[in-house]
């Protein structure tokens, strides 16, 4: 039994003796392998060492610091535990900021949604205050002109303060003397009841017509149509045009060779009539009168109007 197991045994030994042989040889290489390497591991080795060296160096100063890194430690943490404490009423504030963002947005949408018409708005203002710059000269130019009418008013006034005794004596005269006028006219009608109704009616009109009834036939009807043409008919006022009809009763009594202007104290406007030309019309004496209108914001405007003067003596508008 012992004699055949023996060379069973004696082959496994054998090949054992081959695998350490084996394992021998590539210890040997590898050892072989690290040998050659070990110039270039020394190299390294120098080069770290000079590293490290050069590490500690750097290390020292920063060893010096610290001390007074450890002594600023504690401050450090305590500002750490502080910063941390402080982080719970920043993330309350946060949340209560966050919930009142939505109300801002709607605000803000609003502003955005008026803002146009807030626009509209201001451009409109500022048309306003351009157009109000624009205006600034007429209306400092109608306040010099009532400023020079008010101190001519104020002339006007101080002359006449001087005469009204001498008034008030004339009138008293005058009262005094009507007792005397009224036996005279009297007397006057007493003694004219035999001259013709007929002829002294005829006389008087005619006189009447002629001179009192001038100014009303001259611009009777056309008065509407002579203020429409005006473009400040606005600030025209029938004071004004009365004034009007008595220039123009001067002018057509005249020989028409000089103008004839007329002011209101009262509103500040004036203007002047003067004829253009003389013709004849329909066998009519005719006239181009031109009136002028200035009115107190300092603008003018013009308008003609003919008139002729008929068998009878009265004057008519011609359109």
């Amino acid at each position: 039994m012992d004699k055949q197991a023996r060379p069973a045994r004696d082959k496994l030994f054998s090949f054992s003796l081959i695998l350490i042989a084996g394992s021998i040889c590539y210890f040997s290489y590898s050892l072989l392998s690290v040998s050659r390497q070990i110039p270039d591991i020394l190299d390294q080795i120098s080069v770290v060492s000079k590293q490290i060296d050069r590490t500690t160096h750097n290390i020292e100063p920063l060893l010096g610091t610290v001390p007074n890194i450890l002594e600023t430690l504690p401050s450090i943490l305590k500002t750490i535990d502080n910063t941390t404490n402080s982080i719970p009423p920043i993330l309350a504030e946060s949340a209560n900021i966050r919930a009142i963002i939505p109300s801002v947005l709607g605000e803000v949408e609003s502003v955005r949604t008026t803002l146009p018409a807030v626009l509209d708005r201001v451009d409109s203002l500022q048309k306003q205050v351009a157009q109000l710059q624009k205006d600034i000269p007429v209306i400092l130019k109608s306040v010099n002109g009532v400023t020079a009418v008010v101190h001519e008013t104020n002339q006007r006034v101080d002359k006449i303060i001087p005469l009204v005794p001498k008034v008030l004596g004339e009138v008293q005269a005058t009262r005094a003397e009507i007792p005397n006028y009224l036996t005279r006219v009297e007397n006057i009608v007493a003694n004219t009841k035999g001259i013709s109704e007929e002829a002294g009616k005829g006389a008087v009109t005619g006189f009447f017509k002629g001179i009192v009834a001038t100014p009303f036939e001259l611009l009777k009807g056309t008065e509407n149509r002579v203020r429409s043409s005006l473009k400040n008919e606005r600030l025209l006022t029938d004071e004004d045009f009365q004034l009007v009809y008595e220039a123009s009763t001067k002018l057509l009594q005249s020989d028409g060779q000089e103008p004839q202007a007329w002011r209101n104290p009262t509103t500040g406007n004036e203007g002047k009539l003067t004829i253009l030309k003389t013709y004849q019309y329909n066998g009519e004496s005719c006239r181009t009168v031109q009136m002028l209108f200035k009115t107190r914001n300092g603008s003018e405007d013009t308008t003609n109007k003919d008139v002729c003067q008929s068998s009878d003596g009265k004057w008519r508008a011609v359109d």
